[in-house]
């Protein structure tokens, strides 16, 4: 009897009891966090891409080869007239997209936009990058065309750590959410030379 009591009243290894309980838990917690942190800077980095990517579109030859290098006039129209006149002096284009450097995309320009936005988040390929060209109504009548350039980066594959290890890589961490940037062209005649 005396001992089943010394057995009972022994607590010599409570303490490792305890931790093995609580450490899987506290493991857990720890990836958890990381692999947060980690979702949050490949997401940071594709916001950051995507706006590279638009810079870069508005400040080179159009991705899509149907982009008109001038606002053309309509037939009352008068050169140099805004393009927001009331008497709308200018054609307005069809929204225009190039998608992931396929048919309707100028090669070379395409190539330099996706090189730009692969500095930001390596693992964008092509089929990933989506750019839109809108008429918005600036420039002039004759003068260079003026479109809001929109870039586009969705389905970028995202491999989580040790969390995506034990999920596998489908599921909501399979890729990065999707992420666009638009801004207005500019006109790069320089000082109508």
């Amino acid at each position: 009897m005396r001992k089943i009591h010394h057995f009972y009243s022994d607590n010599s290894g409570a303490a490792t009891i305890e931790f093995v309980t609580v450490a899987f838990a506290l493991f857990m917690l720890i990836f958890f966090v990381v692999e947060l942190t980690l979702l949050l800077f490949f997401s940071l980095s594709a916001q950051k891409a995507a706006h590279m990517g638009a810079r870069l579109a508005i400040v080179s030859n159009p991705a899509a080869l149907a982009v008109p290098a001038s606002n053309p006039k309509t037939g009352g129209g008068v050169f140099g007239v805004a393009c927001n006149d009331a008497s709308s002096p200018c054609v307005d284009f069809n929204t225009l997209t190039c998608n992931g450097g396929g048919a309707g995309c100028d090669p070379a320009a395409f190539n330099r936009i996706l090189a730009g936005v692969q500095r930001f988040l390596w693992q964008t390929q092509p089929e990933n990058v989506t750019i839109t060209y809108t008429y918005v109504g600036l420039g002039f009548a004759g003068g260079p065309a003026v479109p809001a350039v929109k870039v586009t980066l969705s389905g970028v594959a995202y491999q989580t750590g040790i969390i995506g290890i034990i999920i596998g890589s489908r599921g909501p961490f399979s890729s990065l959410p999707a992420v666009s940037v638009t801004l207005t062209g500019e006109d790069l005649n320089q000082g109508g030379a």
